[in-house]
């Protein structure tokens, strides 16, 4: 069985499980459930409307907690526990309150192993909030068992109640403070998204993981349909003929080829008589025919890059403008997205003279050198790069080397904590070809190995890959000087074709014109 598929059925049997312990509830609060007579006649005034919203409560956390329990041996475990507190049959009294233990044990177990292979410090008021739900779904099968029954509450269990009440509500408060203050710190990326980022950074790298692989398993695209009519309309018409040299035109995957599929265009001026950057589109994937590849094509004899840092990513940038500074933007060509965040594939980063993170043996490396040539390779040097580097930006491994795809593509552990390699999102990665070009590509519904085939089929003999999702996924070129006319270079691409000239959470690279135009 696929992964894929293994994800939803394992969910779906947590909400069968679920919805079937809801049931068992409404019967029991009828007095129609699987309790004794006498416990009826205790319980035939039923559940207070309270006591029903702190039910529902408990289920939600429950559903919460469940959702991320991906470890079938733990999620049995779980759902086990959850069957025997929440539907409240005759034998769960029985049931030890070791299993209480056990599951807040699990639980913290699952937080622990999840940041640890995230990479993230563990944030303790989190895993105190987890266990704090998983003690409410305790304390309200407490509740329902206590129902009609007399109340003798002695002064210390009422006392260390308060205390309980006390130390969840400064949990609360502090949860609900950092979440405010995030939520309005400046940033150009949407309210979701940013929630999605705060969960990574406090601690929940691993349960935002498990969602994600959750909801891409349950949406995973259609294959087949019609195919496509004409291919989206990109790059610049000019009247001015170019000279220089030219890569290939791209061969068509699906035939027969749409006009202009795989054709180059320019994008904007020329540097010194030459297109410095050329940008197509192609159909890569029979499977999906409506599905549409943007490639571009940068000279590195035309060319500089730089790498510039956001406004959170790298996390200890400090005051940076976080945006293509004002006077350079009089040569700019070009702008695209970085890589995941440092703490997600514990990479380096070097640019602007600054060692911000110190590079790694192995990793798959995006060089700039002061000669303007460039790079992308497996890094063999020390953890910080000679004088003659100018930026040097890691992620992940390789995904092409030597023209080849890399073999541990299908090695879902190599491929950081995010959705990993198999899930079909919107992905990019930059390669360079045999003369040292670069070459930038993106597509939705993609696969690190399907993006590896893409690179190399438009030329790229080394190639890595950058950020995914749809969220961090941008290729913007301008069709005049001085950032004038910026484009997206797919229409699908959720962000503006102005990012980067403005302040940008995340750290990104720009294209330039070298040696003047």
């Amino acid at each position: 069985m696929r992964p894929g598929a293994a994800t939803s059925v394992w969910t779906v049997a947590v909400a069968f499980c679920l919805l079937s312990s809801a049931g068992a509830l409404i019967q029991a609060a009828g007095g129609r459930g699987s309790l004794s007579r006498r416990d009826r006649e205790l319980r035939a005034d039923g559940l207070s409307r309270t006591q029903t919203v702190r039910l529902a409560a408990g289920l939600a956390a429950a559903g919460f907690i469940c959702a991320t329990v991906v470890n079938l041996a733990l999620g049995a475990l779980t759902l086990g526990y959850l069957l025997a507190a929440l539907s409240q049959p005759r034998w769960s009294r029985r049931v030890p309150y070791a299993g209480v233990a056990g599951l807040l044990a699990g639980l913290a177990l699952r937080a622990v192993a999840g940041d640890i292979a995230a990479g993230v410090a563990v944030q303790v008021p989190l895993l105190l909030l987890v266990c704090g739900c998983a003690l409410a779904v305790c304390a309200i099968r407490w509740r329902v068992g206590q129902a009609g029954r007399p109340r003798r509450v002695t002064p210390g269990r009422a006392r260390a109640r308060r205390i309980f009440a006390l130390v969840l509500a400064v949990l609360l408060c502090v949860v609900f403070i950092s979440f405010v203050v995030a939520m309005n710190q400046p940033s150009n990326a949407p309210l979701g998204v940013r929630a999605v980022e705060w969960l990574r950074g406090n601690g929940a790298a691993w349960l935002v993981s498990d969602f994600e692989n959750i909801y891409y398993s349950w949406n995973v695209p259609a294959t087949g349909g019609p195919t496509l009519k004409k291919l989206p309309k990109i790059g610049a018409s000019h009247t001015q003929a170019a000279t220089g040299y030219r890569p290939p035109p791209i061969r068509a995957v699906i035939h027969p080829a749409l006009p202009g599929e795989g054709v180059w265009h320019r994008t904007g001026p020329l540097v010194h008589g030459s297109a410095p950057v050329l940008v197509t589109t192609f159909r890569p994937d029979p499977n999906y025919p409506q599905l549409v590849a943007g490639v571009a094509w940068m000279s590195s004899a035309l060319t500089r890059l730089e790498l510039y840092p956001g406004r959170y990513e790298p996390p200890n940038a400090g005051a940076t403008p976080a945006e293509v500074p004002l006077r350079q933007r009089g040569g700019l060509l070009a702008t695209f997205n970085s890589g995941f965040r440092l703490e997600d594939d514990q990479g380096g980063f070097f640019a602007q003279g600054r060692l911000y993170a110190p590079l790694r043996k192995g990793q798959a490396t995006l060089v700039a050198y002061s000669n303007g040539k460039v790079d992308v390779r497996a890094w063999r040097g020390g953890p910080r790069p000679a004088a003659d580097v100018r930026v040097a930006r890691q992620n992940l491994p390789l995904i092409v080397e030597g023209g080849r795809l890399n073999p541990s593509l299908n090695n879902g552990a190599l491929w950081g904590a995010t959705v990993g390699n198999a899930v079909r999102v919107w992905r990019s990665g930059v390669g360079v070809d045999a003369h040292g070009n670069l070459i930038y590509a993106a597509a939705d519904i993609q696969t690190a190995q399907s993006l590896a085939q893409i690179l190399r089929r438009a030329g790229a003999v080394r190639a890595m890959e950058l950020d995914i999702n749809s969220a961090w996924t941008t290729f913007n070129f301008y069709g005049a000087w001085g950032a004038g006319n910026p484009q997206k270079l797919l229409p699908g691409m959720d962000r503006p074709a102005t990012r980067y000239l403005t302040p940008d959470d995340r750290d990104f690279f720009a294209l330039y014109a070298h040696g003047g135009h």
